[in-house]
This record gives structure tokens, sequence and C-alpha cells, in this order.
């Protein structure tokens, strides 16, 4: 009999429950400001995101905040890619400097960073830079198991020093196979990536002044199925990393860029979020676990899971969307009936 695991995992505490979609929710278990002039790795107590526009021997997204989830105790891992169906992720950090940055909720094109005497530049048509969440991606002896908020920024180059693509660990895309672009000179390379997410609030109009305590929420967009296979394969390893980053410029340095309008976010050593967890960046992630083919959740695949399907399917429920893209067609249709068949 094939079964399926389901488990609710607040703050690292698990209950698990069979038959059920696991909800999963905890504050980071690491943070990391990735700049190259950060000299206290993983205790720094707030994170900024900035960027070094074309600046000679600095990435464009020159400070970024890394994040990690250790999820194995909660969800268990090694069970295949194809095993964990993901249908919620958002992640949320908390704002520490105070009336700085200038809220955007709107993607920016990456020729609106060019100089305006370049024949492409185009115009940024509202205020501010938004905040983005990427993956990420590992290059020297740096990777997903390996790595953690305490390692050195490079092993590739003497540190510190300004180098471009030095970074170990480096906000990136990544294809539904796994392969990684990495986003850091993404002006410089003209290149146009897509974030999981941008940082959106409710309590902020576009373009004005965010204050201190503002929590930004990241809702990912799994509609992209090469954004489900990043979270899947995440937790098939037991270990999540995430970046938030923004292009918003900084002046001067080192130490964190003497000027600008960019974002700095409490990170998990601040004495304020020690005493309030809610300060802290925190994922809440829903995912089922086992076979796809079993839509009704019962741990078997059979005749009621063919059912539900065509019912579902017939109604136009979200149930019928197999493939995860959010459209119901005849590729869910195809789908379903090709894996309902190999049992």
């Amino acid at each position: 009999m094939k079964t399926r695991l389901t488990l609710t995992a607040m703050a690292f505490v698990c209950g698990c429950v069979l038959g059920q979609t696991a909800q999963y929710a905890a504050p980071a278990s690491g943070d990391r400001w990735m700049y190259p002039f950060n000299f206290s790795n993983g205790f720094e107590i707030t994170a900024p995101t900035f960027g070094a526009i074309l600046e000679s021997g600095f990435d464009d997204r020159d400070s970024q905040f890394l994040l990690s989830w250790e999820t194995a105790a909660s969800i268990p891992n090694g069970m295949g890619e194809d095993k964990y169906h993901v249908s919620r992720v958002v992640v949320r950090a908390t704002v520490a400097n105070d009336m700085i940055w200038r809220y955007d909720p709107t993607p920016d094109p990456t020729a609106s960073f060019y100089p305006t005497s370049d024949p492409q530049f185009v115009a940024d048509e509202d205020a501010g830079r938004p905040v983005e969440l990427f993956g990420v991606g590992y290059r020297n002896s740096a990777s997903s198991a390996t790595w953690n908020e305490y390692a050195s920024f490079s092993t590739g180059v003497p540190d510190p020093g300004p180098a471009e693509n030095w970074r170990d660990v480096f906000a990136a895309t990544l294809d539904a196979g796994g392969i990684a672009t990495d986003v850091s000179n993404q002006v410089r390379q003209r290149l146009n990536p897509i974030a999981l997410a941008i940082g959106s609030t409710p309590l902020v109009a576009p373009g004005s002044l965010v204050p201190a305590g503002t929590e930004i929420e990241f809702d990912v967009d799994l509609c992209d199925p090469a954004n489900r296979a990043y979270f899947a394969r995440a937790l098939d390893e037991g270990r999540l990393h995430l970046s938030i980053t923004s292009l918003e410029p900084a002046s001067g340095g080192p130490g964190g860029g003497a000027g600008g309008e960019y974002p700095r976010f409490y990170t998990r050593e601040n004495p304020s979020a020690v005493s309030d967890p809610s300060l802290r960046v925190r994922i809440e992630l829903e995912v089922r676990l086992g076979e796809h083919a079993d839509v009704n959740g019962d741990t078997l695949v059979d005749i009621l899971d063919f059912l539900d399907f065509i019912g579902a399917f017939g109604d136009g429920d979200v149930l019928a969307d197999y493939d995860g893209n959010c459209e119901i067609d005849i590729l869910d249709f195809l789908d379903f009936f090709a894996d309902f068949g190999g049992y």
C-alpha cells in the first residue's frame, strides 16, 4: 500500500496526521548578509539589500540576504522530487530601517537600469525599486548540503576584495531541471530574470516611504513549473535556501553602502527579533506528500481518485489542475490518465 505522510510544522514543531496536506511554518534556521565587506558571517543584526549597478568590481546585486530552512526534521526528505506537490509558499520579512526606501510592488525592466544614453534605455514608470525573492545557485566548493550562514563569502578568490561573480552562493533563477542562472549581474549581462516573488504589503502606498516594522510578503508564483520544481528539490534534500535582493542602488562603502534608498531587514540575531520571533524572516508552505494520482488523499490510487478527478475536471475545480500551471485543460486530463494508468 502506498502511504502519504501529513504534518503540521510550526516553529519546528510537527504534529503528524495521515490524509491531509502538510502545513509547514517556521522562522529561518539561518540567515546571512551576503556582502563582500561583511566580516561577521551570520552575526549581523540587520541585512541591507542594495545594488552597485554597473560598478566595476562589484555585482549589480551587490548586497544579498540569504536564508535557510532545515526542513527534514518536520517534512520527511529523500522520497524523490516527484513526491512533493507544493501548493503554497509565502515568505515574510520585516523591515528594520525607518522611512528610507520607497515601496515598489511591480517588476522593473532591466533596461530601466541602463545609462540614459543607451539606445535600449527604458524609463522606470514608478518610484522605487522592487525587493525580490530568488532561489539560489552555488559555485566553487559550495553546495546546498554544505553551505551555511557562517561560511565564507567566497572560497574562489582572496577575501575580501571587490570582484564580480565572486560569491559562492548567489541569487539565481533555476529551470525545471535545476540549472542555475546567476542574476547578480543582470544589468551588465542584460538579463531579464523573473523572481520567485516580488515583495508586497497592503500597508504602504506604492511610491511611499516604508516605516520600520512593516512586514513584506513574498507570495511565490507556483504556476511556474520551474518554481514548483525548486521547492520539491529542496524538500527532497531536506534543506531550503532562498535569497532576498534589491537593485535599489547604494553609494559609498564599505560597510553596507553609505547612501541610497534601500531596505534593511531584521535578522534572527537582532536583539529585537530574539525577543520577538515575529520579526524574523519566516516561511509558510503547503505540500502534499505522496503519489500525484492520489488526488483524494486517502493514500491509495484507485477508482475513487479516477471519479474524483473526472468530477473536478467537469466542474473546473482546482483539484483538476493536475500539472499545477493554474489552468485546467486537456493537458491536465492527459497527464492524470497517464499517471493513473501506471497503477
